[in-house]
Formats: structure tokens, sequence, C-alpha cells
């Protein structure tokens, strides 16, 4: 906090319940009046930037829409996650409608629970991100572990540790998701 003040960054800090994460979301998208809230998690590092792009460009071309994320292809989700679309007005009714600690300690079931109240659509991402099934957030040690060893070999390539670049050293050596697993 001191530090976000000496360099004049704005910071938000919830002082509600740690396990309230809908109504922390709900509070910074209100209180920087983010008419259009993006959610990325901080447990995923290998945000893509493009792909954000295209979720935010399909929200702006519908202004009905609530929520946007990524489609199923062939059965098979994408491999990056930790990003989705919204609107405010989506995250202030599953705000109101998430009435026990269930429904609020994670990033709004409730959108998923009562579809007859938003209007969510997805979109299909590059072929490459649907070609692998692996865990690329960081959320325990063997994550860590992973992320590590993958980072090491992508600099050893003189390649970027970026989404691309980890799906297709994961083609290429497969044995690296074993870390993890």
């Amino acid at each position: 906090v001191d530090v976000a003040k000496e360099l004049g960054v704005d910071i938000f800090l919830y002082d509600g319940d740690i396990n309230d994460v809908v109504g922390r979301l709900t509070q910074a998208a209100v209180e920087f009046d983010a008419d259009i809230p993006i959610l990325i998690s901080g447990d995923c590092p290998l945000i893509w930037a493009e792909s954000m792009d295209k979720l935010i460009e399909k929200i702006l071309e519908d202004s009905e829409l609530d929520a946007v994320d990524f489609c199923l292809k062939n059965g098979k989700f994408v491999i990056h996650e930790g990003m989705s679309v919204y609107r405010k007005k989506c995250w202030l009714l599953a705000d109101e409608l998430s009435d026990k600690p269930n429904l609020r300690e994670h990033q709004f079931p409730i959108i998923g629970l009562k579809p007859e109240l938003f209007k969510t659509d997805c979109i299909h991402d590059d072929d490459l991100f649907y070609r692998i099934k692996h865990r690329v957030s960081v959320d325990t040690l063997a994550d860590l572990e992973f992320m590590r060893a993958v980072y090491q070999m992508l600099v050893g390539m003189k390649k970027e540790f970026d989404m691309p670049d980890v799906v297709e050293l994961l083609l290429k050596k497969p044995q690296l998701m074993q870390i993890n697993k």
C-alpha cells in the first residue's frame, strides 16, 4: 500500500471477508467504475493478450451481452484459464443473488446456475490452445515447479515464455506435464 501511494498508483483493498470473492470483485468494479470488468486470475501467469482481446471484442459487439468466455471445441477446453469478460451490471446482479457462502467463494457461479437471468456467450480461440489439456495455473508447489521448468527450457531455446510457445513446447515435450499432473 505504501509503495502504491508513493508511486501514485491506484490500489484496491478489500476489507471484507477473505472468502467473499464475489463481493471483492464486485466492489472493485464499482470503485473503479468499470463498465466492462475483465477478470484475470493472478494464479494464471500465461494470459495471452490476443485471446483476451477476442473476448473484449465479442462483448463490445453486443450491448446486451453480460458475459463472454471461451467455448469448448470438439469437447475440449482451451488450455489457458483465468480470464473472462463481463459487464458490471452482470456482477452487480450476481452479487445480489449470491446469498450463500458457497455462491460467494468463487468467481460468480450464480451466472451458470441461473442462465435465464444472464445473457452469456462464448467464442472459440485459436486451434493451438485446444490441442493440450493441462494445468497452467499456479496453485500448488508442483504447478510452480512446472512453470519454472517450462520457463527455463524456453529461455534455453531462446523462445518467449508465452502461451503459444508453452503449448508448442508441451506438444514436443509432453513429459514436462508429468511435473504437475
